[in-house]
């Protein structure tokens, strides 16, 4: 049985010397990675001062019911009223670059409203197929139906110059980083298998299924019931 990685024989290409400056569609970088909660937590003030304007002490505690409903303000550490501190980790992690930072629009921001330039990279994170002590982290079944392609949402990326493990790139879990936030690598998804990964990306936001992406998910699949 062929998987897309068998097929295709150079999934990364390297970029010259402006790979820092000039950042491109399907790059490989470097990011701070948030990790998703369904059963979140938030960080409160638990005492503030004299003045009820800034909090002494905070305590973590599990999103309560009136969590983002209060209309109290902090002046330090500022927050506004109906926000929270939610409590959340994150990792650094190889990510894949989908959208650089948009040029900059030459338009005065309006004095106390909302800012037009936010500087924001969208980026799409890689998770390693294997744990630190080298153990498959996923069912051998599961990974054989991303290697064809089966589940739009995921991209099997094989170790690499730039990935030093097996990896899983996801679609779901696409994120906004800030641009100086974002440590580019020399190497970028080859042109074939970005196409491909495109066409996936049309796919999960807007179900056209089509180009280089239904070709080689057909392909696979037609091939893995023979």
């Amino acid at each position: 049985m062929d998987f897309l990685d068998d097929l295709i024989e150079e999934p990364f290409e390297k970029l010259g010397v402006d790979f820092r400056a000039n950042l491109r569609v399907g790059q490989i970088c470097w990011a701070p990675v948030l990790y998703s909660y369904e059963n979140s937590e938030i960080w409160r003030p638990s005492s503030l001062d004299a003045s009820g304007t800034a909090a002494t002490h905070f305590s973590v505690t599990p999103e309560p019911g009136n969590a983002y409903k209060e209309p109290k303000l902090l002046a330090s550490p500022h927050l506004e009223a109906y926000e929270e501190f939610p409590v959340l980790r994150a990792k650094i992690r190889p990510v894949v670059l989908l959208v650089p930072c948009p040029k900059k629009i030459n338009i005065q921001d309006t004095r106390g409203g909302g800012k037009i330039n936010r500087h924001l990279c969208i980026v799409s994170p890689c998770y390693s197929v294997t744990d630190a002590m080298g153990k498959c982290r996923f069912p051998d079944e599961f990974l054989k139906k991303v290697r064809l392609l089966e589940y739009p949402h995921f991209m099997f990326l094989p170790k690499a110059a730039c990935l030093k493990n097996d990896s899983l790139l996801r679609l779901d879990s696409i994120q906004h980083v800030f641009h100086n936030k974002l440590e580019p690598s020399q190497w970028r998804i080859a042109p074939d298998l970005l196409n491909i990964l495109l066409g996936q990306i049309t796919y999960v936001f807007t179900s056209v299924y089509e180009g280089d992406y239904k070709v080689a998910r057909d392909m696979l699949l037609i091939e893995s019931t023979k």
